[in-house]
């Protein structure tokens, strides 16, 4: 009776705490508990399918479970079989961090694939649930009832696919971080998924794999279930920009275990790369700027990494081909180091001191210069770069002066002497002089007619005499003694000859010897003559007789005619007198000279204008009389040194209106020596653009010759720019002419292909778009195999003619 009023007692105590709107206990909804993984028993579930689920739940919130949890269970349409919907959990797995497993007999009675667990627990004094869904893959029953028909399970075809949409892109010795999505597009799972990456296999695509495999493996994919594949390639630097064709391949299984294999292409778009380390020289110069045989000069030049991708560290700079014969280091060692040079460096300056040995001949001569290296790998690394040296042979000036001769006459073979002074007016030494003194028929050499200087310093002279006596033949007259200076090399020292006479008269008695009149000094204005120019020659001529004077003196000159070594057809209008007078006559007349006395005359001569660039002589001459009316005639020489203009054309100088920012242009020339004069140590300069050989040396050209330069350029900045080609070039009188022919273009920046272009194997832009569209402008191939045709055939009926006309004629 008791137990009974406690029972209503406590329905009643109930009933109004509901009615008042207590809660008796209230639970909390959390996540702290998860299905960290669940897996079927059987891979393909039909309805009627019985079969075991195993759960396994994990506890990620940080409190701890106290009491005794339990799992609720919904199973959808499927039924729980020996265990009740509601089952308790052990929780001290989950409180220890570990995985909670739970079994579950099942059975697939309907289409509901959903599970639903509810796991209730206490924790800290406070009741909480977690709910977590499962999803179970199930296949539909066959509309026809009877179990033994077969279901075609093909037809549950799962479809993977990348959906990428942009072509990877990378340069030539970069890394291809190659990130793709792969989605199953269809409505049916794929299980067992094995996708590898096969790069592409054609010619120019060099590469190396990053990874230990190229194959991803996938447990399943759901229906529009996404994931990453995830491929790294080492894109090296000989691969040519190209866009290149790789594939991947897939190989999986539906949910009954079909098989399926297909593969999709992966287009690789490759640009063209940088090195990551490309060592340059430029900026060559020589202190002084002219390297002299048998003198010292110091060569510098800037090494850079301008073009590389990344900074190069302890770089070695030496000089190859070195010899005694041409270029040693004068002092100091052969070797410069650089500690580091990044690319974004203008460069670093290294110096050599070098000495050019006394052999060495005009010219430019090759030197190697040796770049070693570590690279990025700790691989030492060699390049050798060429450069060229200009080398000059220094010209030695070498002076006759205080030439000392008998200004009187010399009688019989009485003995004379010569002297004169060598001095050397350059600013080196001249070694191995030889002074050879040749006296004109009738007079001989006493003293040794040859002498050898060894050497002879700068700003030093040098006496030297010789001894001459008249032979018993030898003729009343003035005799010329030639006084021969000739260096050991010609280069270095122009062969050198002076003149100077004696006059000799035979052992007659003076009342009876003949007065002569020598030529005693003759001048050119200008000292050297112009070939098709005017210019004066003064002429002095004396009366040598100390007793007689000389009359009704006429003189005429007659030039050597001009030898042409020209090919040109119309090569006689170039020969003929060299030098031919001016508003006069080629003979003019002197009354009379008096015995020791001199006449001056001043005649001016024109030079044709292709007259040999060489030393000409003109004959003097003399047609007189003495006081007693005897006739007597002469000749004297006058010798006229005479240079040819020089002049030269080139072809047409092509630069394109308009160019891209460091992208070299090739300029070829055609150089023609349009002159009459050899042009020596020709070279061709660029200023205002930049080049790899700012200075070109083409040697020396001859006259009517034709060569060939090729200069690269690019510019170096964008918008307008503006350069020069800088001719020059050493005339026949020493002097430097200088052409210059000024360049110019519009500069852009170097554009990158952007999409829907591709670049060539030369790294150009090539745009599909244009390529497709352009107009055909030359005949299609099937007109041009047409014509072909056409034209075989007739050639065929030709030929068949002409051997059946052949066959009548030999039957006749």
């Amino acid at each position: 009776m008791k137990k009974t009023k406690l029972l209503i007692y406590l329905c009643a105590l109930i009933m109004v705490f509901n009615v008042a709107g207590i809660k008796v206990a209230a639970t909390t909804e959390t996540n702290d508990i998860i299905v960290d993984s669940y897996s079927v028993s059987k891979s393909t579930i039909y309805e009627g399918t019985e079969f075991t689920l195993t759960v396994n739940l994990k506890k990620i919130g940080s409190g701890t479970i106290t009491g005794t949890p339990t799992l609720g269970i919904n199973p959808g349409s499927f039924i729980l079989k020996d265990k009740g919907s509601v089952i308790s959990i052990n929780p001290a797995n989950l409180n220890a961090g570990g995985k909670e497993t739970i079994t579950l007999p099942l059975k697939c009675s309907g289409t509901n694939n959903v599970i639903e667990l509810i796991f209730n627990y206490v924790d800290g004094g406070d009741s909480k649930s977690s709910v977590n869904k499962i999803t179970i893959d199930m296949v539909k029953a066959s509309n026809n009832s009877n179990e033994n028909t077969t279901t075609n399970t093909k037809k549950y075809n799962p479809e993977l696919q990348v959906t990428n949409q942009d072509i990877p892109t990378a340069r030539a010795g970069s890394v291809l971080n190659l990130s793709l999505e792969l989605q199953n597009i269809s409505s049916h799972t794929a299980k067992d998924i094995t996708v590898e990456f096969i790069p592409s296999k054609e010619d120019g695509f060099l590469y190396e794999t990053n990874k230990m495999s190229m194959v991803h493996k996938i447990k399943q994919l759901k229906a529009k279930e996404k994931t990453n594949l995830d491929y790294s390639l080492t894109i090296l630097n000989d691969s040519k920009a190209k866009t290149y064709t790789g594939q991947l391949k897939y190989t999986y299984y539906n949910l009954y275990g079909d098989l399926k294999e297909k593969t999709q292409d992966i287009y690789i778009k490759v640009k063209k790369g940088f090195p990551d380390v490309n060592l340059e020289i430029n900026k060559i110069e020589t202190l002084p700027k002219i390297i002299y045989s048998g003198s010292e000069a110091q060569l510098s030049f800037l090494v850079n990494n301008n073009a590389g991708l990344s900074s190069v560290k302890d770089i070695e700079v030496s000089l190859l081909g070195l010899s005694g014969e041409g270029f040693t280091i004068a002092n100091g060692v052969n070797s410069n180091k650089i500690s580091i040079l990044p690319p974004d460096s203008p460069g670093k300056k290294v110096t050599f001191n070098l000495y050019a040995a006394d052999k060495m001949t005009k010219g430019s001569y090759p030197i190697k210069v040796k770049l070693k290296y570590q690279d990025n790998l700790n691989n030492e690394q060699i390049v050798e770069k060429e450069i060229y040296l200009k080398v000059e042979q220094k010209k030695s000036n070498i002076a006759i002066e205080n030439i000392k001769a008998p200004s009187g006459t010399i009688t019989g073979t009485n003995k004379f002497k010569v002297s004169f002074d060598l001095v050397n007016t350059s600013d080196i030494d001249t070694k191995d002089l030889t002074v050879t003194v040749k006296p004109d028929e009738g007079i001989v050499p006493v003293s040794q007619s040859v002498q050898v200087l060894k050497l002879l310093k700068t700003g030093t002279t040098k006496k030297l005499e010789f001894e001459f006596q008249p032979t018993a033949e030898a003729k009343t007259k003035n005799h010329l003694i030639n006084i021969e200076v000739k260096g050991s090399n010609e280069e270095a020292l122009t062969t050198i000859n002076q003149y100077v006479g004696v006059y000799v008269k035979e052992n007659d008695k003076a009342t009876n010897s003949k007065p002569n009149i020598i030529i005693d000094s003759y001048a050119t204005e200008p000292t050297i003559v112009k070939a098709g120019e005017n210019f004066k020659l003064n002429i002095s001529f004396n009366n040598t007789h100390k007793n007689k004077k000389v009359q009704n003196v006429k003189v005429y000159l007659t030039a050597e005619e001009n030898t042409s070594n020209s090919n040109n057809n119309n090569s006689n209008d170039k020969s003929g007198s060299v030098f031919t007078p001016v508003n006069s006559s080629n003979t003019f007349f002197i009354d009379e000279i008096s015995p020791k006395q001199s006449v001056n005359k001043q005649l001016t001569l024109y030079t044709i204008p292709y007259a040999a660039a060489k030393t000409h002589t003109i004959k003097v001459n003399l047609e007189y009389e003495d006081d007693k009316a005897n006739q007597y005639k002469a000749t004297e020489l006058v010798s006229v040194p005479v240079i040819q203009s020089s002049s030269f054309i080139t072809s047409d100088i092509n630069i394109p209106e308009a160019m891209s920012v460091n992208q070299p242009h090739t300029v070829s020339l055609e150089i023609s020596n349009t002159g009459k004069t050899t042009l020596d140590n020709f070279t061709v300069a660029i200023e205002g653009f930049g080049s790899k050989n700012s200075k070109g040396y083409l040697g020396n050209l001859q006259s009517g010759k034709t060569t060939y330069h090729d200069i690269e350029l690019w510019p170096t900045q964008e918008g307008e720019v503006k350069g020069s080609l800088i001719f020059s070039y050493t005339k026949p009188d020493g002097k430097t002419e200088e052409v210059k022919k000024e360049i110019h273009t519009m500069a852009t920046a170097d554009i990158m292909p952007e999409e829907g272009e591709f670049v060539d194997e030369n790294g150009e832009m090539i745009n599909i778009e244009n390529e497709i569209n352009a107009p055909k402008s030359k005949m299609s191939i099937t007109m041009i195999a047409g014509i072909i045709g056409v034209g075989l055939i007739i050639l065929i009926v030709i030929i068949r003619v002409i051997k059946k006309k052949k066959d009548m004629i030999d039957d006749e």
